[in-house]
């Protein structure tokens, strides 16, 4: 501004100066101010247990028994975690593992909470539970935060299989690693996940006292237990992230066109941000986005208002590449032609009779 305003003057010249400096898309794809941090929406938490479940894979890790990956589910209501290894990742694998492991056991959800990973978003999966009645919830892309309660369990799962971990079989380590996980009392509901399922709480490797050496009739001891359990109300899960500051534009809710913030990895002089992409509608947490020909439903927090000039056609962004990029054939270049030596010059070889070559000193060649 100052160095246009020393060689220039005209009337308007810092409003459209500013103008002109915020139209760049360029500069705009490119330069991160301050990315967008919407404010925490509390899900309620249903009374009723095993109804809302939170469900993602895990892996690929290292081979042991044929598995290489996890199932991990969590009941939202009582935290109850279930982790199933998988041999394969498949729709199919994920929906026999979850009938036979979860539904067998503890009944139909109500509704499923997971990602956008083709395991859950593939015709199988979605008429299944159709079948048996179930709402799926999808979250949006490259947006782990709306996951949460499944997403957070995972660093805890992991960090138990490195401690208790002493050679590649991690398999035979995992139900010692769930029993810990399901006693283990939980500060934000005050008791442990199994208390929260069966009433009391289960027995672990080396206890002081015997839990049976008390003789409690079998109808107070029932009756303890129905107690129990229902005095048990839900508690809402606890955000562990509430310091950093909501920050939200206000020319973003009147944005017709935004940029999304580039998810995953990207490389060093990679732009952060992808777009522009007109919005189709906007929303507290989430805006429906037209993303080359197909409508996306994204976070608030990957989005970032784009400043452009509704006077003329705005060029709209071709969507982001998804998975790994093509490989490019290489270039092959013309190969010189070696010349074919003079071997005329050259002493032949002599051998033995057994075939082993004989090689003269340099002054007898």
């Amino acid at each position: 501004m100052k160095l246009v305003s020393q060689r220039f003057v005209w009337h308007g010249l810092k409003k459209l100066v500013k103008r002109w400096s915020q139209e760049c898309l360029a500069c705009q794809r490119s330069k991160i101010q301050t990315h967008v941090h919407s404010p925490v929406l509390n899900i309620p938490v249903p009374s009723r247990r095993f109804s809302h479940l939170h469900i993602d894979l895990v892996g690929p890790l290292p081979p042991s028994e044929g598995f290489t990956h996890l199932l991990t589910i969590i009941d939202r209501t009582s935290r109850w975690p279930e982790v199933i290894p998988l041999s394969g990742t498949s729709s199919t694998d994920c929906a026999k593992a979850l009938i036979r492991n979860w539904i067998s056991r503890f009944g139909v959800p109500l509704d499923i909470t997971s990602d956008r990973g083709t395991q859950f978003t593939s015709t199988l999966w979605g008429e299944i539970a159709n079948q048996l009645g179930v709402q799926l919830h999808r979250t949006t892309a490259s947006h782990p935060q709306s996951n949460g309660l499944v997403e957070r369990s995972h660093r805890t799962l992991k960090a138990a299989l490195k401690a208790r971990l002493q050679g590649p079989n991690w398999a035979d380590e995992l139900p010692w690693i769930l029993l810990g996980l399901r006693t283990a009392p939980k500060e934000d509901i005050g008791s442990s996940a199994a208390e929260i399922v069966y009433g009391t709480p289960l027995t672990v490797p080396g206890e002081f006292i015997d839990p049976s050496a008390k003789c409690v009739p079998s109808g107070i001891a029932r009756d303890s237990c129905h107690t129990n359990i229902k005095n048990l109300s839900p508690l809402p899960t606890v955000h562990h992230n509430l310091s950093a500051q909501s920050y939200l534009p206000k020319s973003l809710c009147n944005s017709k066109f935004v940029f999304i913030r580039h998810g995953g990895h990207r490389g060093p002089l990679q732009r952060p941000y992808d777009g522009p992409f007109q919005v189709i509608a906007p929303g507290d947490k989430t805006f429906r986005i037209m993303v080359g020909d197909r409508e996306e439903v994204i976070s608030v927090d990957r989005l970032k208002p784009a400043h452009v000039d509704l006077t003329s056609p705005v060029p709209v962004a071709q969507p982001p590449r998804r998975g790994r990029p093509p490989l490019q054939p290489a270039q092959s270049e013309p190969q010189e032609t070696p010349e074919p030596e003079d071997t005329s010059s050259r002493p032949q070889a002599r051998s033995t009779h057994s075939r082993w070559a004989v090689c003269l000193p340099p002054r007898f060649q």
